[in-house]
């Protein structure tokens, strides 16, 4: 269960890396 929990929370900081990403490029657009 907790290897199911880390999995999820490493999920979670790559997307919103991505999310961050994605804004950092509209904003120079």
């Amino acid at each position: 269960m907790y290897g199911a929990l880390q999995y999820g929370f490493q999920a979670y900081s790559c997307c919103l890396k991505r999310v961050s990403m994605i804004r950092k490029l509209r904003r120079v657009k």
